[in-house]
């Protein structure tokens, strides 16, 4: 029997949604914010003076970043 090989090398959900909360957690214990929202509304405002301050929009920033990391996990962007 011949089976398709599964050509995507996708993140897990331990990788995703553990690991990458991190930034937020320690965002949060940095800044001293307990309320999720407020922290998410904060790390983004704080992310996008960041990525101004060096030329490039985060929004820039992260469709530069997802369009690399298709190239690892065998994946295409939607336009």
């Amino acid at each position: 029997m011949v089976r398709p090989v599964v050509k995507k090398r996708l993140p897990n959900d331990q990788y995703l949604f553990v690991n990458g909360l991190a930034a937020i957690s320690s965002f949060m214990a940095r800044e001293g914010i307990t309320d999720l929202g407020e922290a998410l509304g904060e790390f983004l405002h704080e992310a996008e003076r960041f990525h101004l301050s060096k030329d490039q929009t985060m929004e820039d920033y992260l469709k530069m970043k997802a369009k690399e990391k298709t190239l690892r996990y065998n994946t295409e962007l939607k336009e």
